[in-house]
């Protein structure tokens, strides 16, 4: 004898009751999970071309002795801000009244920090030996570094206050080559 075969009806109406809780679940998960993992993918501001204040004209010795200054800004990573924190350095020198220059204080060999010698009339990277005069040209013939010390731009705002485009370059190569973001 057969059986009675469920109507379409009766299973259009079963599936429906399991289809709707499992819809919501799904819905509701998915809410979670883009609420959970949105810091990762929400855009960060990058400090990559921003111009930094990073001193004053009366902090820098006129005869062209460089300084070193840490850039300072606000950092982000997926959850947390950091406030005030070193994101690099710059070596700054200038002569006279109101010419100024800097350099990043990376290394273009290998990106190690270029430090000045101790006799204060070059720059020296401790890693590779890389050699700099004091205006940022590569020294002598055997001299790792593929490039002259990286330039940064500078501004001269308020009548004292120095500020410097902030970026890095890559490492290792001959052209001045900005690091992508990432």
């Amino acid at each position: 004898m057969h059986q009675p075969l469920t109507s379409r009806r009766s299973f259009a109406t079963a599936l429906l009751y399991l289809a709707a809780p499992l819809g919501i679940m799904a819905s509701i998960a998915w809410s979670c999970l883009k609420a959970l993992l949105w810091p990762l993918s929400s855009k960060s501001k990058s400090t990559k071309g921003i111009f930094f204040k990073v001193t004053q004209l009366k902090n820098l010795p006129l005869d062209g002795l460089p300084k070193r200054f840490e850039i300072r800004s606000d950092r982000r990573d997926a959850w947390n801000l950091y406030t005030n924190q070193a994101v690099g350095s710059v070596w700054i020198s200038r002569k006279g009244s109101t010419e100024v220059s800097a350099w990043s204080t990376s290394c273009p060999h290998a990106g190690c920090m270029v430090q000045l010698a101790s006799n204060h009339n070059h720059f020296q990277c401790p890693c590779h030996n890389s050699r700099f005069e004091i205006n940022g040209k590569r020294m002598g013939p055997q001299n790792p570094s593929p490039r002259d010390m990286d330039r940064l731009e500078v501004e001269i705002r308020e009548e004292e206050e120095v500020w410097v485009r902030f970026e890095r370059f890559k490492s290792g190569i001959s052209q001045k080559q900005l690091v992508s973001q990432s």
